[in-house]
């Protein structure tokens, strides 16, 4: 057997049990302190829950405000297309336009393959859609083919 259970064994009954009733009494007493802390814990977390639930719904209500105000807003009207300045402004050269062609108007141009990318932006600033377009590789340049749906000014 091990030496101190032997001496523990061995003790006085009176000094046993108070040794028992020490040892009850540090566990209770960190057993309470244990749960105190924990309770304290969950307090602050709930406390810290409940004002990001209050932030957020009032977040929420300035989003809903700001998306009515959004919805309710016209939209600023854009420009009419310009046929004929629209190719020199984009770094192409004017080829056709189509004003009755079957479907809506069509624009061929011949450009740069670098200018490509770029006109489809430029293209949205003005009163039309883009309803499709073709690209065409020519000797030195491309030709793009727009179709197009004009807004009603």
């Amino acid at each position: 057997m091990h030496p101190l259970a032997e001496r523990w064994a061995s003790g006085h009954p009176r000094w046993r049990a108070a040794s028992w009733l020490g040892i009850s009494l540090m566990s209770s007493a960190a057993a309470v302190w244990l749960s105190h802390q924990q309770a304290g814990a969950q307090r602050s977390l709930a406390a810290d829950a409940q004002q990001f639930q209050q932030q957020f719904r009032v977040q929420q209500r300035r989003l809903q405000v700001l998306a009515e105000a959004a919805v309710s807003a016209p939209l600023p009207a854009r420009p009419g297309f310009p046929v004929l300045g629209f190719a020199a402004a984009n770094g192409g050269a004017f080829i056709a336009w189509q004003p009755e062609a079957a479907g809506g108007p069509e624009l061929t141009l011949a450009l740069p393959w670098d200018q490509v990318a770029q006109l489809f932006p430029r293209l949205m600033q003005y009163a039309v859609e883009l309803r499709g377009f073709s690209l065409v590789a020519g000797p030195r340049d491309l030709r793009l083919n727009l179709a197009l749906t004009l807004e009603p000014e």
